[in-house]
């Protein structure tokens, strides 16, 4: 299926395309190596990545480092060339290594093929991840937000996130997984223990065994909340744990339609839920959704307007 653009994307806060360097930075052009920029670079250095195509793995070997692109993921492109992780976080990174801006494509890794994190807790935001074989990203102690997730393929668990760490935390927010598959469970995203926050998310059209848009177990504990899953093969939401096990998918505020195989087994809560069509224009409802205004009833949560949270990835404020 054709890549959708950014601007097909609307919404308050998610899928803005970036503008400009900031001042100071170091600047790479096509034809130059991002990863020699990120050697050369001290501590800490914004490096501002012009509009092209660049070819080759990155890791950001434990530094904090802002990598950003100029002009975002339109035109700005990581490809791995299918040689491993595209993006690798494994030296103990922090919230002040930042990967803003860019389309991921081409990796290929028995894990995290698009980005890979081991850990580490950097800041992923305002990227597109594609085409990736293996899971997309692979996390511990995550902050991913306003990215997209298209069409990326796991063999095992977790076709767009595999959140896969005993101690890890993870928050997901503002995003759009579409088109992700995995032959395992969690076609969006597949959560084994560890901690993670799913909320303000679009899973349309994800595909798994078990969990077509989030599958978690194995002592996993998910706060899932404010969603839309709409077309997804596999029961959309599941907890794949017995009852009883100490796996916990908390289901509060979220819209179920049109999911092939059902809509929520074995969570908790289940607080509100709608099964209404959340009328999408690409990730976002469009005005006259009824999602809109049927997200999380709390003030801190309100869209930028200060409106009532909208379900789906382009509610909430902007963080």
């Amino acid at each position: 299926m054709a890549q959708p653009a950014l601007a097909a994307c609307p919404g308050t806060s998610t899928c803005k395309p970036n503008d400009g360097c900031p001042q100071g930075s170091v600047i790479i052009t096509p034809g130059h190596s991002i990863q020699n920029a990120i050697n050369a670079a001290g501590c800490a250095a914004t490096i501002c990545v012009k509009p092209g195509t660049y070819t080759g793995l990155i890791d950001f070997k434990g530094k904090k480092i802002n990598l950003v692109s100029s002009n975002g993921p339109a035109v700005t492109i990581l490809n791995g060339g299918a040689l491993g992780p595209v993006v690798s976080f494994k030296t103990a990174e922090g919230p002040a290594s930042i990967l803003d801006g860019f389309q991921v494509v081409n990796g290929k890794s028995p894990t995290g093929g698009g980005i890979f994190i081991q850990n580490a807790s950097p800041i992923i935001r305002n990227c597109t991840i594609s085409r990736n074989v293996a899971a997309a990203t692979s996390t511990n102690n995550l902050d991913v937000g306003t990215t997209m997730f298209l069409n990326n393929q796991a063999t095992g668990d977790g076709g767009g996130i595999h959140a896969g760490v005993v101690y890890g935390n993870v928050l997901v927010r503002q995003c759009w997984f579409k088109g992700n598959k995995a032959g395992g469970s969690g076609g969006g995203m597949w959560i084994p223990a560890g901690l993670a926050q799913v909320i303000n998310n679009t899973f349309d059209g994800n595909q798994a065994s078990v969990g077509g848009g989030i599958a978690a177990g194995f002592g996993g504990m998910v706060d899932v909340a404010s969603n839309i899953f709409a077309n997804n093969t596999g029961t959309a939401l599941v907890n794949t744990q017995p009852v009883g096990s100490n796996t916990s998918v908390v289901n509060h505020y979220n819209d179920f339609f049109n999911n092939t195989g059902g809509t929520f087994v074995d969570t908790y809560g289940d607080l509100d839920p709608l099964f209404v069509d959340p009328q999408l224009n690409a990730c976002c409802p469009v005005s006259t959704s009824p999602v809109i205004d049927a997200g999380i009833p709390d003030s801190l949560f309100n869209d930028p307007n200060g409106t009532r949270n909208d379900m789906g990835a382009c509610g909430g404020p902007v963080i």
